[in-house]
């Protein structure tokens, strides 16, 4: 969830509200997803799973890896990423994932359980350096229902640790976000199952599911927290219905009953919290003067609201009462969060209970008191900064330091707007710089207010002061203490944080490397290199595709509908929330709503998340010239088109701009001008989708009806966007009765008069089915071409969500397009859609490939469905048919938001064709579909956009005249290798003047080698972040006045600014520091080497396009596998080759890859040799060429004890030194080549040129290098 808008075109803030709109966000994904029996849809997907798993022959290596687990190799799945999702939305740049709902935490600190919304639990041993998937992503046993759907859509987690031994925890995780609805419907907060409890998760193999699922009666419900009694006997969850309690006998799927006792013992009451207390231990003193174990509870709303707590022993529940006279404020209904100080020597002596106050958080102090020493009581703590900022419903969380129980900390959302003057002192840090939206995680002691001691303050500092989760992704759902309160964990939307300074600033450091839990919203693909492409992220924003283990945030904030422009597919047009969208250009304005001075209300009449469209086609006639354009549509309660990239935008179908010609200069905010004419083409509702049919005809799904859009042809031909014209084709509300003409007035006596005829009976509405579904959801044009005397049809699939109570609502509908009015045909995927079994799930995403007509794909909430369409003629007149077939092998069991697919020639009449699927929670995932098989391939990449599915790859762009270069590629990456040296700067640095990157990456290597800091990540950034990181660590500072704010800030205290002088550089960069990686003595990740080295560029084909120096190297090569079963890294062999050219004169120059080693490789047979021989051993290489390593260990490495998977490749790092002697020329060449060996035998080298070698080889890669 976003609540910060980060737009800052002129008058956005105005006309979207400050702080972003859950409740929209949720409306938006609720109408796409409703609660049909998607157990029984999930069931009849897997139905034989169980099977084929005890068929399929092991792999013999046992490792957890972050995918579902294909069965066999034909039509299977696999994953595009992203493991990690690099520059995310913080102070510092951290690695983000998706919304994690709860965390458990081993009081050590090491082992640790979170839950993630939609992406289901996952584990660390290590303190969060590395997550593995607790059967999340494993198959569905269909013997019993151990593995329905929606089990991943998690709320709340429970773990009784049970040690010794380690490992022997009991784990149980409350299923359903308590963003969901009771009555069935769902979204991307999604009800859940009940409770599944795991004994030992992790001991078992890796792709078994150790989930049991009880409570089955919380289906379709919300969790907010699970709590044990302190002897570890009884769990109680706390939901949306009421409280309720395991039994003592719990089996599977047997329900919970409510709590015994009132008032609890009622249902249909919202339970926000619970917590259990211990007593305090029996030291033989009398049990009246010692503290009894307590249950606290929460109920958010209704005739019993409060907080209310049992003693240990009794039935019925007693409401905690308010000191009235010391608070300054009472109890509200809303949702609150309760905490105490954990510790093994005694009770807590208080409990502390946050309420959602909206913009004025309620934090409360509950005395807990002894047996005899009356009753709990409330005491109203003032002074709690707007961490909640209205959102407390959807983010709160807070935790007691255990060992101090008067230290509190909370989070919420984010901590001070640095868009607003009035809060420039909370965005402002000590060293003056400014924050962004960081998440608002605040730590004090609660003290007796200094002016009335008999009332309770939040601290006396300042709230800027109190700020401790810089470098926090924003929106917090959980905040737990281990090691005693040396360390602090932190859930949020931007996935799992860790701080080992609670009290610091930027204490927190980010713990989401390999955590796969990003939420996919829409797809964007390159039309011509499979391997690039974007996603749109629920609150991480707009992600680029680097590998699959790395992809990078290229916007942040919220991420919707995304497309590229087919004729420069590096440039790109993607929605942020509503009517706001960003492009590549770097603008927030891209859009048709914010240009120019220009404001407008109708942001908030846009849909949420929007897919637009666009299209490739030409301008121009010969023999004048014929120009390709760009059409793109983009939908808010109107339709908008733009064929130059949002240099000019118009409205369909008038093809007029509603933007005056001459724009005033905006009124100051929040006032807005509303200078869009908004009645213009309006469709008075907000639009979900566009489509293009062709280039003369577009469709629009809003909310209630379906528009189709149709040009002139040629009208566009001398300029703009052509003449247009609309047509709603259906609407959701039923259609007027025709009336018949009234009757003659009747004549004559009454008792001779003919009876009346009766009234024409209504004729039944044939489409009722179709209107009847909750919502349209989808649509994909389907043109049919004319046959023979046939006319070509417009056709077209639309979606819906269908009706629980009613199978005749179809989830999939067909408009056969015929000219006229058409008809409307169901597809039966509800009824027959697994495999001719029901499928009760709504439809959520849809794709036809034009060039097979008859085919259309389906993404569900439970995974992915084809149809085939074929016309039976018997009985007259006929019908049309679907045949369909699940396709899920190796696909995770969650949401698929959107498809996408890749299709390109491979060769005459073979076309390579890839379909992708964004997965809620999972990220994007493909299923080739030109093959049936995905064999196992070890492989190196020719270039980013390569994913090696070709036999030779492809070079030629989408403009059909430039070609990449094949000599650089992303896996092949030399740096210069870490001195003993580095001097430090002449003069004292700071962040505001930090200097060279490339040196200041240096020093933060060796802060951390020095340190052992985990915060000091080496990526060359001097921020807010890393201010306060040096401050930890004792760097100077100087204290210095605050500029003078802005018109409406608070004035600033002094800034004690931090800067880097000669001692503190010579303290910690020291030469046994200095010689540090970034990432320590461990291998590096793929995520590792593009965080934290210099970023290599890909250049022109024409030239070397990287630079370095005549001094040592490292070279980093990335090794990617594909395939079912994972890939031993003691299996493959990799060795680095260079060339320089041993020529005297007319020597190979850096610009003409042509003069690069030329003629066919003279060494495939001797390297070859070399890697397939049993102690590295190799014959001399021809004139000019070298290995890396000199010896039979150096010139050849493996990647043990790596294990490689479509997520996780491997990484082996060579030393290459240069001759230093004679001294290199600047701008000579120096070609590098990787070769690797995948497995016995296992080696492709041909006697070929060298770009041909590494263009049809994936077993080859080649960077080449010019000296600087």
């Amino acid at each position: 969830m976003s609540r910060y808008q980060w737009p800052q075109a002129p008058g956005a803030d105005a006309v979207v509200p400050r702080g972003d709109d859950s409740r929209a966000r949720r409306r938006h994904n609720g109408l796409r997803l409703t609660g049909l029996a998607t157990e029984d849809a999930q069931r009849a997907l897997r139905a034989n799973v169980a099977a084929a798993a005890a068929a399929a022959p092991g792999t013999g290596v046992r490792t957890r890896v972050a995918r579902a687990f294909g069965l066999v190799d034909d039509q299977l799945w696999q994953p595009l990423g992203p493991a990690n999702l690099l520059s995310g939305q913080a102070a510092g740049s951290p690695r983000v994932s998706g919304r994690v709902r709860a965390i458990a935490v081993h009081p050590q600190g090491q082992r640790a359980y979170i839950a993630s919304a939609n992406g289901g639990v996952w584990a660390t041993t290590d303190g969060g350096e590395h997550w593995v998937s607790v059967a999340g992503l494993a198959p569905t046993d269909t013997a019993g229902i151990n593995r329905p759907a929606h089990r991943n859509a998690c709320g709340a987690l429970h773990v009784l640790w049970r040690d010794p031994p380690a490992g022997n925890e009991l784990v149980f995780l409350g299923t359903g976000e308590v963003g969901a609805n009771r009555a069935g419907r769902s979204g991307h907060m999604e009800g859940g199952v009940g409770v599944l409890v795991a004994d030992k998760p992790l001991a078992g193999a890796a792709n078994t599911d150790p989930w049991v699922r009880e409570a089955s009666n919380l289906v379709n419900d919300g969790i907010y927290r699970l709590a044990g009694d302190p002897a570890g006997t009884l769990v109680v969850a706390a939901t949306l219905s009421g409280l309720y309690e395991r039994p003592k006998a719990p089996a599977s799927t047997v329900t919970w009953p409510l709590a015994a006792g009132t008032p609890f013992n009622t249902a249909n009451q919202v339970v926000s919290d619970v917590l259990w207390t211990p007593g305090d231990p029996d030291d033989g003193s009398p049990a009246a003067q010692r503290r009894p174990a307590r249950l606290w509870a929460w109920i958010d709303s209704g005739a019993n609201n409060g907080l209310w707590v049992r003693d240990d022993g009794q039935v019925n529940f007693t409401q905690v009462t308010l000191d009235a006279a010391n608070s300054a404020f009472g109890f509200t209904a809303a949702r609150a969060v309760l905490a105490a100080a954990e510790t093994s020597a005694s009770a807590p002596t208080k409990v502390w209970l946050l309420v959602d106050g909206g913009v004025t958080p309620r934090l409360f102090r509950v005395s807990n008191p002894i047996a005899s020493g009356g009753a709990p009581q409330a005491l109203a703590v003032s002074g709690v900064p707007n961490i909640l900022r209205g959102s407390g419903w959807y983010d709160i969380a807070i935790a007691v330091d255990p060992s101090d129980e008067d230290r509190v900390v909370m989070a919420g959302s984010y901590l001070g707007d640095p868009r607003l003057p009035a809060e420039l002192d909370l965005t402002t840090t000590r060293d003056g710089a400014q924050r962004s939206y960081d998440a608002s995680i605040v730590s004090d002691r609660v003290i007796a207010d200094p002016t009335n001691a008999a009332r309770l303050v939040y601290g006396t500092s300042a709230a800027a002061s109190k700020m401790v989760g810089i470098g926090v992704h924003p929106d917090v759902h959980a905040l737990v203490f281990s090691n005693l309160g040396f360390t602090l964990w932190a859930g949020c939307d931007g996935g799992v944080y860790r701080s080992d300074r609670p009290g610091s600033a930027a204490g927190f450091y980010s713990r989401n490397g390999g955590l796969a839990i990003s939420e996919t919203n829409y797809i964007a693909a390159d039309p011509v290199f499979e391997g690039d492409m974007m996603c749109g992220l629920q609150d991480n924003g707009t992600i680029v595709r680097l590998s699959n283990n790395a992809w990078r945030v290229a916007v942040v904030g919220d991420g919707g509908g995304l497309v590229m422009d087919p004729t420069a597919p590096e440039r790109w047009l993607a929605q942020y929330t509503n009517g706001t969208w960003s492009s590549s250009a770097g603008s927030w304005s891209a859009g048709p709503l914010f240009r120019g001075q220009a404001a407008s209300g109708e942001n908030g009449r846009a849909a949420f998340y929007s897919m637009p469209a666009v299209i490739r086609h030409t301008r121009g006639t010969a023999p004048n010239p014929v120009l390709p354009i760009a059409q793109f549509l983009v939908g808010t309660d109107r339709l908008w088109y733009t064929d130059n990239f949002g240099t000019n935008w118009v409205t369909l179908p008038t093809a007029t701009d509603p933007l005056p010609a001459v724009i005033p200069a905006p009124p100051p905010l929040p006032a807005v001008a509303p200078l869009l004419d908004a009645a213009q083409d309006t469709l008075g509702e907000k639009v979900h989708a566009c489509r293009w049919q062709d280039a003369d005809t577009a469709w629009v799904l809003s909310e209630t009806a379906l528009h189709r859009y149709t040009r002139t042809p040629g009208s566009h031909e001398a300029g703009g966007a052509g003449t247009w014209a609309r047509t709603t084709v259906l609407g959701k509300a039923t259609p007027p009765t025709p009336t018949s003409p009234p009757a003659p007035a009747p004549r004559g006596k009454a008792k001779k008069r003919d009876p009346a005829p009766p009234s024409p009976a209504t004729p039944p509405d044939p489409l009722a089915p179709l209107r009847k579904a909750g919502t349209w959801t989808e649509i994909e044009p389907n043109f049919i071409a004319a046959q023979g005397a046939t006319p070509a049809a417009g056709a077209l699939y639309m979606g819906t969500t269908g009706d629980p109570a009613d199978t005749a609502v179809d989830t999939l509908w067909w408009f056969d397009g015929v000219a006229g009015a058409g008809s409307w045909h169901p597809t039966e995927l509800r009824t027959k859609g697994a495999n001719g079994q029901p499928l009760p799930a709504p439809v959520t995403a849809l794709l036809v490939d034009p060039e097979r007509a008859d085919e259309v794909w389906v993404g569900t909430t439970v995974g992915v469905a084809m149809g085939v369409r074929s016309f039976v003629a018997a009985p007259a007149p006929g019908r049309w048919k679907w045949v369909w077939t699940m396709f899920v092998n190796g696909l995770p069991e969650a949401p698929v938001e959107d498809l996408s697919l890749f299709k390109d020639a491979l060769s005459p009449g073979v076309t390579l064709r890839l379909l992708r699927a964004a997965i809620g929670s999972r990220g994007v995932w493909e299923l080739r579909l030109d093959q049936a098989a995905v064999p196992a391939l070890t492989y190196l990449r020719v270039h980013g956009g390569d994913l090696r599915h070709r036999v030779t790859a492809k070079l030629l762009r989408a403009d059909g005249s430039t070609q990449r270069s094949w000599h650089a590629s992303p896996d092949l990456r030399p740096r210069l290798a870490p001195s003993a040296t580095l001097p430090a700067p002449a003069a004292n640095v700071q962040r505001t003047a930090a200097g060279n990157a490339a040196t200041l990456r240096r020093f933060q290597a060796a802060l951390r080698k020095s340190t052992n800091d985990p915060r000091i990540a080496a990526n060359g950034l001097w921020d807010a972040y890393f201010s306060e990181v040096l401050r930890d660590h004792g760097a100077p500072s100087t204290n210095v006045a605050a500029p003078p704010p802005p018109p409406g800030a608070p004035a600033l205290p002094n800034q004690d600014q931090v800067f880097i002088n000669k001692a503190f550089w010579e303290l910690h960069a020291t030469a046994a520091n200095n010689v540090a990686e970034p990432w320590g003595t461990a291998t590096p990740t793929e995520a590792d080497l593009h965080d934290f080295t210099v970023a290599l560029q890909e250049g022109t084909i024409g030239q070397a396009a990287l630079q370095l120096a005549q001094k040592p190297w490292k070279v980093d090569i990335v090794v990617h596998q594909r395939g079912r079963a994972p890939k031993p890294g003691a299996d493959v062999r990799v060795t680095l080759l260079w060339w320089r050219d041993p020529a005297t004169k007319k020597r190979a120059v850096f610009n003409d890859p042509a003069t690069w080693a030329p003629g066919n490789i003279p060494w495939a047979a001797t390297v070859a040799a070399m890697l397939n021989s049993a102690d590295g051993a190799s014959a001399a290489l021809p004139s000019g060429w070298h290995y890396a390593g000199s010896s039979n260990t150096t010139r050849r490495k493996t990647l043990a004890p790596q294990t490689l998977d479509a997520l996780s490749p491997g990484v082996v790092t060579f030393d290459l030194a240069l001759p230093t002697s004679p001294k290199l020329a600047v701008d000579t060449v120096i070609v590098l080549v990787a070769v690797l060996r995948a497995g016995p035998g296992d080696v492709a080298i041909s006697t070929v040129p060298l770009r041909d070698l590494t263009l049809g080889s994936p077993h080859v890669a080649v960077r080449a290098v010019r000296i600087a």
